[in-house]
């Protein structure tokens, strides 16, 4: 994640002990920015503790023994807001706090399965409970992906940036596989469709769309293909306008991506359009000439140079698949990229 929460504890002019909740944001190679302590929406005169972010990003629970309650140490909630602020805590009430101590929250995936531990049973040691939240207290559910990836031709990992995008192209989960085994894991608000992108210098970038009922705990494997002259691969998601030529502008992921993969080498391409085999021989070329030089131009938009790109047409000459099925022809309209030198 990009947010650390962690407990700060210091003494009083009175010599009480007092436990406040700070942030530090992730700034990128290694480095974090200095730690705020939160308001006193959230940090009071008493102790807060075991701050847990959930894996929404935005709904924070912890301990306190500061805020109204109903004894001891109770767990509460807090949002942030759209401005970055938190919310007022919200104690998570009868029957989860009681009059003895709770603490160390942690919430399921699905937002609302939860473990805390307590000491209400009065036996002098805490044991681990579990509970449904109520809806005032549920996080937003999240799906969870854990993966590898790894090299093609030899299946050994590679350390890579994953990244997961939301339909209008915001990031929404991000981590790099580790270097000694390849594998990471993501987690991204439930239900609805995304983009998984995995780039590397090197290799051939990866780019995938999934709809929204992704299962939890999704496997998925990646493998890489060396980026060399002579690799060719599929653009899977270039978006025209219906029969047209015109690229939906508002958001390309893999033309975005390919881009990046440029501007961090010298190679050349060729970018191949190719149609299925509905209408004539004579429209399909020209439709899928006029498509190559649409992504050309829309690369070079993005800071490619002209001369590292040349465009062709196949039309309808070279299909992938049967023109016979729906599933076939939308195999056969597609934007190929051959790395020429």
């Amino acid at each position: 994640g990009h947010w650390l929460f962690f407990v700060r504890a210091y003494h009083t002019a009175s010599d009480k002990v007092v436990q406040d909740i700070y942030q530090s944001e992730y700034l990128g190679n290694g480095e974090w920015s200095r730690p705020s302590r939160l308001s006193k929406a959230i940090n009071t005169a008493g102790k807060e503790e075991n701050p847990v972010l959930h894996a929404d990003g935005k709904t924070l629970y912890f301990a306190s023994d500061g805020h109204p309650g109903m004894g001891g140490m109770d767990l509460y909630v807090s949002r942030m807001q759209p401005d970055g602020t938190w919310s007022e805590a919200v104690n998570l009430g009868y029957p989860i706090n009681s009059s003895g101590d709770e603490n160390s929250l942690q919430v399921f995936p699905d937002g609302r399965t939860a473990l805390f531990a307590t000491d209400r049973e009065h036996a002098g040691d805490l044991d681990l409970w579990q509970f449904t939240l109520p809806e005032s207290g549920a996080a937003d559910e999240i799906t969870l992906w854990r993966g590898e990836v790894i090299e093609s031709a030899s299946g050994l990992p590679v350390s890579a940036v994953v990244q997961v995008l939301n339909p209008e192209g915001e990031n929404i989960g991000q981590q790099t596989s580790d270097a000694e085994d390849g594998q990471f894991t993501l987690s991204f608000p439930a239900n609805q469709p995304v983009i998984l992108q995995v780039e590397q210098p090197g290799y051939v970038f990866f780019s995938k769309s999934y709809d929204a009922t992704v299962a939890l705990d999704a496997f998925v494997q990646i493998p890489l293909d060396e980026l060399q002259i002579g690799s060719v691969f599929i653009l899977k998601d270039v978006r025209f306008d219906r029969s047209s030529a015109a690229l939906d502008t508002l958001f390309q992921p893999d033309l975005e991506q390919l881009a990046r993969t440029l501007l961090t080498s010298d190679l050349r391409i060729r970018i191949v359009g190719h149609t299925d085999g509905e209408g004539s021989a004579q429209t399909n070329q020209q439709l899928s000439e006029e498509r190559a030089r649409s992504v050309v131009k829309y690369l070079h938009s993005l800071g490619i140079s002209m001369d590292r790109m040349e465009s062709q047409g196949m039309g309808e000459r070279s299909p992938i698949e049967t023109n016979e099925t729906p599933e076939g022809r939308a195999r056969n309209r597609r934007t190929e990229i051959e790395v020429i030198d």
